[in-house]
């Protein structure tokens, strides 16, 4: 599976470690990362195993558990390159947000983005991808620089109502309060920034059709050429983005990548495998992945994998580990 994040992000986290007295080319050289490579094409892909190990290098050299919000300082709109700019140039700040979530994939492919109204609120929320590793300081970072760049069009931060974050509550949380001005709960179900609407509908200032409509044309271009890759490694992926809500059949993959279920079959045979070949890896890595991982009951684990009972998953278990599934997470 390829799982990347945008390479320009790593260039404010190196800016980031410099300002905290690291070197942080030295750093970006320890997770397997060329600084002056990533600067002569920043629109590169990083995977996002060595993102995650920046993180982390990054994590232990700062001492700093609240790095991802210091890296904010250090972002400029053209980090998130084409998507950047149309998000300062966007009619409002509600329609920069619709923007960020439609092409976040121009920035990673490893979470699922969305928006959430309610009559005051607008809920802008990340939720990592099960079986996908992402540093905490990475969603930090995000949050915060998506702040920092509305910020720079509102002249304010009394736009954000609150904040709801996955990772666990730190031992002192005021580099959080400090920074968002709002109250902030740990442990949450997912990451979201709420946000106020009355604020964020107002017409921006910064607005710039024009502008934002070049921007949005790049920023599509960018996105066909990812697509160009394998059939099979983005059927998986919008396997594993939609085993969230249930188990996909193939008219609902067919329907997210915009083709018709029999061409997307006939790609995928051209490539020497199959639809229901492509569900079955991906019910198997993320049964690995939570038989490890998560304390869950083996009966829920069969549900959120589609299997309508637990005898089902029991049977696909022996066949994928040779074992059944409580065997296979004393042994792991």
């Amino acid at each position: 599976m390829h799982y990347s994040t945008l390479a320009s992000w790593s260039l404010a986290i190196v800016k980031a470690l410099d300002k905290s007295g690291i070197d942080g080319i030295e750093l970006l050289a320890k997770a397997g990362l060329d600084y002056e490579a990533i600067q002569l094409n920043p629109e590169a892909r990083i995977p996002i195993e060595q993102m995650t190990q920046v993180w982390l290098l990054a994590e232990v050299a700062t001492q700093n558990p609240a790095f991802g919000l210091t890296v904010s300082s250090c972002v400029n709109p053209l980090h998130f390159r084409a998507l950047g700019m149309l998000m300062m140039t966007s009619h409002s700040i509600a329609e920069t947000f619709e923007k960020v979530v439609k092409y976040y994939s121009l920035i990673s492919n490893t979470g699922l983005v969305e928006l959430e109204h309610t009559p005051d609120l607008l809920g802008f929320k990340i939720q990592p991808l099960e079986g996908v590793v992402i540093s905490t300081l990475a969603i930090d970072a995000f949050f915060a620089s998506v702040v920092v760049l509305c910020e720079q069009v509102l002249n304010s931060r009394s736009f954000i109502h609150s904040v709801e974050l996955i990772k666990p509550e730190p031992k002192n949380k005021t580099a959080w309060q400090t920074f968002f001005q709002c109250s902030v709960k740990f442990n949450a179900d997912t990451n979201c920034l709420w946000m106020k609407r009355d604020i964020l509908e107002a017409s921006s200032a910064f607005s710039d059709s024009r502008m934002a409509v070049y921007s949005e044309s790049v920023i599509q271009d960018y996105l066909e050429t990812m697509k160009q890759g394998a059939w099979r490694d983005r059927v998986m992926q919008a396997i594993h983005a939609a085993f969230t809500h249930g188990e996909p059949s193939l008219a609902d993959i067919a329907a997210q990548l915009e083709v018709s279920e029999r061409s997307l079959s006939r790609r995928l045979k051209e490539e020497q495998t199959s639809f229901r070949a492509l569900l079955s890896e991906k019910r198997k890595e993320l049964a690995q992945f939570y038989l490890k991982n998560s304390e869950l009951p083996v009966t829920e684990i069969a549900y959120k994998l589609g299997f309508s009972d637990v005898s089902n998953f029991t049977r696909a278990c022996q066949g994928w580990f040779d074992c059944a599934p409580s065997v296979y997470r004393k042994t792991s």
